[in-house]
């Protein structure tokens, strides 16, 4: 039997927060196609986030907090925060935030 996830407004929400800022990255349909796209399916993207792939680690917390990385500066930036944060610590939670889009 599924889950009843209607009364749970923040169901799949994560927090981060990253150089002072907290992200909360949401489940949502252009989230889910945003990461599809950029790594072809879901498992594709969890088998990079669990390699500590940092642009990885980026791309999933960007989409899923609808932040644009798309210009080198803007991804640097994310990246560095992210370094500055801990890569395993931040690939835990875009872990845990991908694998939400699965429910």
């Amino acid at each position: 039997m599924p889950k009843d996830k209607s009364s749970a407004i923040t169901f799949g929400q994560v927090k981060i927060k990253l150089d002072g800022d907290t992200l909360t990255l949401k489940p949502t349909l252009s989230a889910l196609l945003s990461i599809e796209d950029d790594f072809g399916g879901l498992a594709s993207a969890v088998q990079s986030l669990g390699a500590f792939n940092i642009r990885a680690v980026a791309c999933v917390i960007a989409a899923g907090a609808g932040v644009d990385i798309s210009s080198e500066e803007d991804a640097t930036k994310m990246q560095k925060a992210i370094c500055n944060y801990g890569i395993a610590d931040a690939a835990a939670i875009a872990i845990e935030f991908t694998t939400s889009l699965l429910n």
